[in-house]
């Protein structure tokens, strides 16, 4: 079809169809597809909020009243509130110290620096206006299955600061013993 035999009437309908099109394009573009990632992360927000309220609830449902209930809120603040600490020399002293206390032989210990920790907006978490910070500390040891559960569990219940562990790897050593070589990244909390 050449565009000199399209009457005026047909380029109008044309021009018309063109722009609707195009009015539908930016609508999908700056209205619909933003708004569709708004209620996305606002859903995940409510179910993560619909969990905290859920696991607060099972905290309070073995006491016996409203008051016990907030005692118990409190003692567990208290407790998370003390994991967080601002000493990272005496950390990497802790870890090395109850390995040797846990029969763990401590190959390395390689601390990163600090670094700022940051929630999934890239924005700088704060709690009590104080930052928060993570650092990053890489283990390398030999030792038994079982010392190797003793000391991470020490790390999960006793260890005095919030602690994750990442990237565990195990392998058995190779002179034969009954030992094994680990390695995992822990990730500390920390306040400046």
């Amino acid at each position: 079809m050449r565009l000199d035999k399209i009457s005026p009437a047909q380029k109008k309908i044309i021009l018309e169809v063109v722009v609707a099109l195009a009015a539908f394009l930016l609508f999908l573009l700056f209205a619909y597809l933003p708004s569709r990632k708004t209620v996305k992360t606002m859903t995940s927000e409510l179910e993560d909020a619909e969990r905290q309220i859920q696991q607060i609830e099972a905290m309070l449902g073995s006491a016996r009243s409203m008051d016990e209930g907030i005692q118990l809120l409190n003692k567990r603040f208290q407790q998370l509130d003390s994991k967080f600490s601002s000493g990272e020399e005496d950390s990497v002293r802790l870890l090395s110290e109850m390995a040797r206390k846990l029969n763990v032989e401590l190959i390395s210990i390689k601390p990163q620096p600090k670094a700022v920790f940051l929630d999934e907006n890239n924005q700088a978490i704060t709690i009590r206006g104080k930052p928060c910070q993570r650092m990053l500390i890489s283990l390398d040891m030999r030792c038994s299955y079982k010392d190797l559960v003793r000391y991470l569990r020490y790390l999960r219940d006793s260890y005095p600061m919030l602690v994750g562990i990442e990237r565990l790897r195990i392998a058995k050593d190779q002179s034969g013993a009954l030992k094994l070589n680990a390695s995992f990244d822990t990730e500390l909390y920390l306040f400046n």
